[in-house]
């Protein structure tokens, strides 16, 4: 009987520990995942990476990321490169503990993104290096074994997203092409679906690098057409102006021929 109830009581007191371990870890889980991205995120771009505020619900699934702020690579100027207002998450709670985090869903909305320098090289596609040299290999490419170029730890949590949406980005053109003039444009909505589905899932730095890949050559596809429309408008305008000092040149050389004639007109009739 004696050895039932220590049996039980050894029992109890694991169950009482195992909670109180589960509720510490959820009630700092969001101070553990602000300090993991202000960690890991300057590691993976090279840049500067803040944020204000992370909210995790680990019983609902629920959570936000609040001011998430990436800077400028090396050589650039603007003040900041992207700036995420609010991001949402949904994750499944059970899989918190476990070895592969599931999240259903990431919904990014309106993040406002400067782009400087010209639409080859910019600091865009210098984060982007950044974040490709810090994973290993270049965008679409494998790593080349013999120079392996191992994440930055902490971004080797494996996930599973089931779905990624980054939706209304402005981006704030400061092109070199385009002098002083600072123009904004909205980017196409970005999805992905089913990353890490997979036994081996995807980690944190190989979903912030596809991510990164798919945002970037829309943003320059964007840009790129702007700058298209922008030199069709410029040559619009300048042939309608030719057109314009054409037609008036012609109108008054008419007039001109007009006067001559009524003039010699007059002259025979005295």
């Amino acid at each position: 009987m004696k050895t039932k109830k220590l049996i039980f009581g050894i029992l109890g007191v694991l169950v009482v520990v195992v909670v109180v371990a589960v509720l510490v870890v959820a009630l700092k889980l969001d101070s553990i995942v602000k300090a993991g991205i202000e960690t890991v995120g300057p590691q993976l771009t090279k840049t500067t990476v803040v944020l204000d505020k992370v909210t995790i619900r680990p019983f609902s699934g629920s959570g936000a990321i609040q001011g998430l702020e990436i800077g400028s690579p090396q050589g650039y100027k603007a003040e900041y490169t992207m700036k995420l207002g609010d991001a949402k998450l949904a994750i499944q709670p059970g899989s918190l503990m476990s070895d592969k985090v599931v999240i259903d869903d990431i919904d990014v909305e309106g993040p406002e993104i400067i782009l400087e320098g010209g639409l080859k090289d910019n600091n865009l596609t210098a984060l982007q290096k950044n974040v490709n040299d810090s994973v290993g290999g270049t965008t679409g490419q494998p790593a080349k074994p013999a120079e392996p170029a191992p994440a930055p730890a902490g971004a080797q949590k494996k996930l599973q997203v089931n779905h990624f949406k980054l939706a209304g980005a402005k981006v704030h053109l400061r092109l070199a092409m385009l002098g002083d003039q600072n123009l904004t444009i909205t980017a196409p909505d970005i999805e992905m679906s089913d990353l890490g589905t997979g036994p081996d899932g995807i980690t944190v730095a190989e979903l912030v690098q596809r991510s990164l890949d798919k945002l970037t050559a829309e943003v320059l596809t964007a840009a790129a057409g702007k700058i298209t429309d922008l030199g069709k408008n410029v040559t619009d305008m300048a042939g309608k102006a030719a057109s314009d000092a054409a037609a008036a040149a012609t109108k008054e050389s008419g007039d001109a021929v007009n006067k001559a004639t009524e003039g010699l007109k007059n002259l025979f009739k005295k």
